[in-house]
């Protein structure tokens, strides 16, 4: 399943609230910018964007990182809907 830039960052910013992360949604940006090597304005440009396996893998593991889950639990793949 594609996600688009926008449904990540819904996704992400949901699973790093129910994680008690500061500031979610902005950690969310920052690391979805940092993978699509955009700044954090571009992406409200591309809201519709769909992304690929080849941006979302390397984001998935930075999210698990920082939502301080364990590795390899799968968590961040069922979160991403991937």
């Amino acid at each position: 399943m594609t996600m688009t830039v926008l449904e990540v960052l819904q996704a992400t910013t949901a699973y790093f609230n129910k994680r008690n992360i500061e500031n979610p949604r902005l950690n969310a940006e920052h690391l979805l910018a940092h993978v699509l090597d955009q700044r954090r304005i571009e992406l409200y440009l591309e809201f519709e964007r769909k992304l690929s396996e080849t941006e979302l893998a390397p984001l998935r593991d930075l999210v698990k990182r920082r939502g301080g889950s364990a590795a390899g639990n799968g968590r961040t793949r069922r979160v991403l809907e991937i």
